[in-house]
């Protein structure tokens, strides 16, 4: 089930197709009410309309609906090329797959679909008869009218990139407070160094190999820990969520210390557990949303569009999500009630979450002291109540920078500047005795 519900979430056509069934069994109702229109003295007369006139009106509304359903179309397929040019290519799934698009279309179908089939069940009806369904119509299109205005104002708002940046931070702060939770509720859920299970990986393991080329988009955790406790074995998907991976590449190992428990009989089990697909789960990885962050720093920092504060925005938001997702950067281990490891998901190591998340920024916009510091700023974030490792790792990452950077050729009033972020960097790693040595002062 879950399978399914992600293959299918990513396609635009699910809600509409939702709305359109809806309104197709309501226009049904109205058909029937119509037919029996006589016998029912408990709705206001009023409410009912001539046929004749009743398919005027239908006519009208069907020929407005057209013209706002093409309106709208007109308007994501505007919209969907400005995200492509200005934000980045892979922000068109975000806006396909927001609900208030989806419902808002969907409605504007659904009540085109029921002005479509009222005016055909007029037909069988007495050319004397008086009917509810054009009543119906008529205040279902003047709720699309509304519903078109606020359309516009969504349009309006989702073009501001710095109310699209925030919706995403939003939303990803949600889903890492939920991941969160939810080791935090499980005591078979522990966050540990991939190391720590070190003469486990070591072993022979049997490899399984996906069915085809893909991302990787979910695995089923509960299931996979279920099914190495059953077996008795130890499954270790070393292959992240929203990686890339060929056919021919192993994305889960199992291990046991008994051999023969291991054949091909459970390799079909274990594919059933995960799901490959064309796209990236956007929904579902917290570190792709985030790069979805960095893609509109970078687009944001090229010469064609040469907006830095945009950059700098996504930069202190990036430095922001890194902060509350750093506790999840580790591999995800499960144990069983005897301490038992059964199932280990491939973490994102830190140094490497650094470089994959600054590295592009870094590079197209190393020139700008600006954007330097904005980095360095999302750096001292980060490492905020950080474990002695990672402030480490974080002063490595500060000293590449400042490699890269050439800071000791800059003028000094800039080299001052540069100086104060350096140095808040180095109180908060705890390196201070380190920043004289960088800028050559004694």
């Amino acid at each position: 089930m879950k399978k399914f519900f992600i293959a299918i979430r990513s396609k635009y056509y699910l809600v509409p197709a939702i709305y359109a069934i809806l309104f197709t069994i309501l226009a049904g109702i109205f058909l029937v009410i119509d037919y029996y229109s006589d016998a029912l003295d408990k709705i206001p007369k009023f409410m009912f309309m001539h046929s004749s006139a009743g398919s005027s009106v239908l006519i009208m509304i069907i020929s407005g609906l057209v013209a706002i359903v093409t309106v709208a179309y007109t308007i994501i397929m505007i919209v969907l090329t400005i995200y492509g040019n200005q934000f980045s290519p892979r922000t068109l799934q975000d806006f396909l797959e927001k609900k208030t698009t989806g419902r808002i279309m969907g409605f504007f179908i659904g009540v085109l679909i029921f002005s479509i089939i009222s005016l055909l069940g007029i037909k069988q009806y007495n050319v004397n008869a008086y009917i509810l369904s054009p009543t119906a119509a008529i205040l279902f299109f003047i709720a699309a009218i509304v519903v078109f205005i606020y359309f516009m104002h969504l349009v309006a708002k989702s073009l501001q990139i710095t109310n699209y940046i925030q919706k995403m931070v939003e939303e990803t702060c949600e889903f890492i407070d939920q991941k969160q939770r939810e080791i935090k509720m499980d005591p078979n859920i522990y966050i540990e160094n991939i190391d720590k299970n070190k003469e486990i990986l070591e072993k022979k393991a049997r490899n399984i190999m996906p069915e085809k080329s893909g991302f990787i988009q979910y695995y089923d955790e509960k299931k996979l820990f279920e099914f190495a406790c059953a077996k008795n074995i130890i499954i270790y998907c070393n292959r992240k969520e929203g990686e890339h991976i060929m056919e021919d590449a192993a994305f889960i190992k199992l291990y046991s210390s008994a051999e023969e428990k291991i054949n091909s009989d459970m390799d079909e089990d274990i594919r059933k557990l995960a799901i490959i697909g064309e796209d990236p789960n956007l929904k579902g990885d917290i570190y792709n949303k985030i790069r979805l962050l960095v893609e509109i720093a970078v687009r944001a920092l090229s010469p064609g569009v040469n907006d830095p504060a945009t950059a700098i925005f996504c930069i202190d938001k990036i430095g922001f999500l890194l902060h509350k997702a750093i506790s999840n950067s580790e591999a995800k281990v499960y144990r069983d009630n005897d301490n038992n490891v059964r199932l280990i998901l491939e973490g994102l190591t830190f140094k490497k979450m650094l470089f994959d998340h600054f590295y592009q920024i870094k590079h197209y916009g190393i020139g700008d002291l600006k954007v330097l510091s904005a980095i360095l700023s999302a750096l001292i974030n980060i490492a905020q109540n950080g474990t002695a490792t990672i402030k480490m790792q974080i002063w490595e990452f500060g000293e590449y920078l400042f490699s890269e950077a050439g800071v000791n050729e800059y003028a000094d009033l800039e080299k001052f500047n540069l100086y104060e972020r350096f140095y808040q960097l180095a109180k908060a790693t705890d390196h201070t005795n380190d920043i004289k040595g960088l800028f050559n002062i004694d």
